[in-house]
């Protein structure tokens, strides 16, 4: 799986750009930092995976790219409001 730092990387050399040139243009023409836009993509497909399928929470961590579930669990909660267990609770049929 791809860090943060990784792939930031990869996309400023992919580019021929600096890290801090990338990180200018990109929260120019998108309106939001990279590290947020990343956190953002890995919270949609953790919130899918939390509601389709019987993963526990850690797992659904390390597949959608956060370090621990710690990081999991505090982003999504700071996010949705409620912990991804609390959450699956409530919300899955």
């Amino acid at each position: 799986c791809i860090t943060y730092f990784d792939g930031f990387d990869f996309f400023a050399d992919h580019f021929g750009f600096s890290r801090e040139h990338l990180s200018r243009e990109f929260n120019k023409y998108i309106g939001e930092s990279f590290r947020y836009h990343l956190k953002m993509i890995r919270l949609q497909k953790a919130y899918k995976s939390l509601l389709e399928t019987d993963y526990p929470i850690y797992q659904i961590a390390v597949n959608e790219g956060f370090s621990d579930s710690r990081a999991f669990i505090e982003a999504f909660k700071e996010h949705f409001g409620s912990t991804p267990k609390q959450y699956k609770i409530v919300h899955k049929k």
